[in-house]
């Protein structure tokens, strides 16, 4: 499935191309944000998007079972794109044969931007890779380290004790029903029951994690209600005494971001989450959490990339409930046998040998990165190869130079968005 946008096209004028990603793709990438509002103007391009194939209305099978799965990778997306740019440059629109086209995409999509110059250099000329973890990594222990520096001391200590705390009180089986009623859980509290208890801790770290990572970053707030609160509102929750203990300021939170999310409870239980990543019906598919994604995105994670989002770094204050161990358990559980911890290491190692991780030798690509936003770790932050750049701007969240221009934007955003058009207009001018 893909969206036209041809409102400043003239014939001879370049191709924008917005890369969707691991979730539905209603065309907003082009409708808004700095392709709508900047770059197309100045360019008089023609913005086209296209959804990612499994996701959205774009379904090559019948369901989502491993079998059909297994048509579910980054080098067949890659492989999509080059056809999609083919069918349309020779019979939807002639017009763009002789158009130069660049790609656009943001979080995993801004890594398909990169790799799609890379892989296919003769049909885009440049890409703008936003916010792209370009590198796998199997156990991304320092998403957290981010998190916590983005928080500041204050607040992580606040964290940290409101995580001891609720671990005291799971030892206490006279608690478990407080613990129910304060965190508005959805199901009786076991805290005999491992996974259920690392569950629910991911869950609360969750709140933090979502908040944070777009701190700020101008997200259409009708779709995503969760983009009005800040990473400042939190924090202030977190010193807030008359909300009562450093727990009970945690549980406020989760109140607040339930309530936020329109949601009546928590749905905490392990058994639960597996449950719905083991849907294979495209219509009942849902994401069963932020850190997991939905059936497809999980399978993408434990086949190609890794990326999660443990508790083994020393660094951070959300405790150690969830290490890798959690996740690689979850891999087998879901997709059967072979997606061991073995299979699952030695796909990371290939996704990285095929396209090269941090160490990428791309031309014609600027990668964009916030220094608050925890993907930076896995993404290019410097970089001189050829003529690709990289910038890292200070204090932004995720994808946040993608977004429309903001009062609250920083001297450093806006500054970043002009360097990213500045080089666009290097790219189509020499290439």
């Amino acid at each position: 499935r893909y969206f036209v946008d041809e409102t400043f096209f003239k014939e001879g004028a370049p191709v924008f191309l917005h890369i969707g990603g691991e979730g539905r793709n209603d065309g907003q990438g082009i409708e808004r944000g700095q392709l709508a509002e900047h770059y197309a103007p100045r360019f008089n391009a023609l913005l086209l998007s296209l959804e990612h194939r499994f996701y959205g209305e774009s379904r090559p099978t019948k369901n989502l079972s491993v079998l059909n799965l297994k048509y579910l990778s980054s080098q067949q997306a890659l492989a999509d794109i080059s056809a999609f740019i083919k069918h349309y440059k020779e019979i939807i629109d002639p017009r763009t044969k002789s158009s130069k086209w660049i790609v656009f995409g943001c979080s995993y999509a801004g890594s398909l931007a990169a790799w799609m110059r890379l892989k296919y250099p003769k049909q885009v000329i440049g890409a703008v890779s936003s916010s792209g973890p370009v590198q796998a990594e199997l156990n991304f222990k320092q998403y957290l380290d981010v998190i916590s520096k983005a928080i500041g001391p204050d607040c992580a200590s606040n964290v940290r004790k409101a995580t001891k705390q609720l671990y005291l009180l799971i030892k206490d089986k006279n608690q478990w029903t407080r613990i129910k009623n304060k965190l508005h859980l959805c199901e009786n509290f076991d805290g005999n029951n491992p996974k259920d208890v690392s569950t629910l801790f991911l869950l609360l770290v969750e709140n933090f994690e979502d908040i944070v990572q777009y701190n700020m970053n101008n997200r259409n707030i009708r779709k995503t209600p969760l983009a009005k609160i800040s990473t400042k509102t939190i924090c202030e929750m977190m010193a807030n005494e008359s909300l009562g203990t450093e727990f009970d300021r945690y549980a406020a939170v989760n109140e607040l971001v339930l309530e936020t999310n329109k949601k009546q409870c928590l749905q905490f239980t392990y058994e639960n989450m597996t449950k719905l990543l083991r849907e294979i019906n495209y219509d009942r598919v849902v994401v069963v959490n932020s850190v997991l994604g939905d059936r497809r995105w999980f399978y993408q994670t434990c086949n190609e990339f890794g990326f999660f989002q443990s508790t083994d770094s020393q660094n951070q204050p959300f405790g150690h409930f969830f290490p890798i161990e959690y996740f690689l358990d979850i891999c087998p559980e879901i997709f059967g046998k072979k997606f061991d911890a073995e299979f699952v290491k030695k796909n990371v190692k290939f996704t990285n040998d095929y396209y090269g991780g941090k160490k990428i030798n791309v031309s014609n690509v600027i990668f964009v990165q916030g220094s608050a936003d925890p993907w930076h770790v896995l993404g290019v932050t410097n970089y001189t190869f050829s003529t690709s750049k990289a910038i890292l701007i200070d204090g932004a969240s995720h994808c946040s130079d993608t977004h429309s221009d903001s009062i609250n934007d920083t001297p450093q955003l806006r500054a970043a968005r002009k360097e990213i058009s500045d080089y666009i207009s290097f790219i189509l001018e020499y290439f």
